[in-house]
């Protein structure tokens, strides 16, 4: 069974599971925690560590201007050399964002420093349920110039659309909290149970994990207690809503909120 087709059945509103149990939740917090192996390894100046954060199954790639590099030793020299020229202090990764597919995954990170930003893009592959680095695009140039095994125009459309609905709903959580709410203000599934996370979470800068085919996507972070604050999010008739807000790591949920277009969202065979 292919990462998709655990993150439908996940989603499927009589299969809520635990955060712990749901495959969608284990599959972005192995790829966070690889994605933090991996820039802290660069960080480090260890080759040999962002090595082991790469695939086995073919052979990893990455791009030297517009000269492609193969090999796991020879793309973590090449990105390690290029992370020493940036004083350390300086450089800062910015979170994660996640789009699953049916064979493999894509990872954004936003890097920045005092004279120069960029978006990194990873391509993952799946190995014994453990994610590898199977290519990175440290420009983010593949947008724009896709080449046959490596297009990420339509996860960076899905995140698009999810980090939008965030940024939307990080404004509705700040109006919420407001002692006053004004008449006619748009409620996006959050509810009051909601409205006490705009203090303590940025929306719109929570690492975000999509899955297209299931139409869910999660966005987690930790609150100013470091307890684990997740966001379910659901998406019908092409419109993203808030389907679970939880703050414990056993997925006691502080608020649920369903409606007719949850329940009817498809499930399409993976």
């Amino acid at each position: 069974m292919n990462a998709t087709t655990r993150h439908i059945d996940a989603g499927k509103p009589e299969a809520m599971a635990p955060d712990t149990c749901d495959p969608l939740h284990l599959d972005a917090a192995s790829v966070l925690a690889m994605l933090r192996r991996a820039t802290d390894a660069v960080n480090a100046g260890d080759r040999e560590a962002l090595a082991r954060e790469m695939t086995g199954q073919g052979e990893p790639f990455t791009w030297d201007g517009s000269e492609r590099v193969c090999g796991a030793s020879s793309v973590a020299s090449l990105v390690v050399d290029h992370r020493v020229l940036v004083p350390s202090s300086e450089l800062q990764f910015s979170p994660s964002r996640i789009v699953f597919e049916d064979e493999h995954a894509w990872a954004v990170i936003n890097w920045a420093w005092s004279v120069s930003a960029g978006e990194a893009i990873c391509k993952l592959a799946c190995e014994d349920r453990s994610w590898r680095i199977a290519a990175i695009d440290p420009m983010g140039d593949r947008v724009r110039h896709p080449e046959p095994d490596f297009d990420p125009r339509s996860a960076i459309d899905e995140l698009r659309g999810v980090v939008s609905f965030l940024a939307l709903i990080e404004c509705s959580l700040q109006a919420d909290a407001e002692p006053t709410r004004r008449s006619g203000d748009v409620d996006h599934g959050a509810g009051r149970a909601a409205r006490g996370l705009a203090a303590r979470v940025d929306c719109a800068a929570m690492p975000v994990a999509v899955c297209a085919h299931s139409r869910r996507a999660l966005a987690l972070t930790e609150d100013q207690g470091h307890a684990t604050i997740t966001l379910e999010l659901r998406r019908a008739s092409d419109e993203w809503r808030v389907a679970a807000v939880a703050r414990t790591s056993t997925w006691e949920l502080d608020m649920r909120t369903r409606n007719a277009a949850d329940a009817e969202c498809p499930h399409t065979e993976a």
